[in-house]
């Protein structure tokens, strides 16, 4: 099937550029993350949503703070 746009282009050579990431991350046995620079953040904060009710108190979720 023949790529009729400049996207499907990226889109390879995107998926060819991850797995060069991973192969020497593998290589080198350091997670792809520390290649790149470490980790960018130690925490993610979270808040619920009208789309997860109930977490909160079935302790699925902490608390933000």
């Amino acid at each position: 099937m023949p790529m009729r746009s400049a996207t499907g282009h990226v889109r390879v050579l995107s998926g060819i550029d991850i797995a060069l990431w991973d192969l020497a991350g593998k290589i080198l046995n350091v997670p792809v993350s520390k290649l790149l620079g470490g980790n960018f953040r130690e925490e993610i904060r979270s808040t619920p949503t009208a789309a997860t009710p109930g977490l909160l108190e079935q302790g699925r979720m902490a608390r933000p703070g």
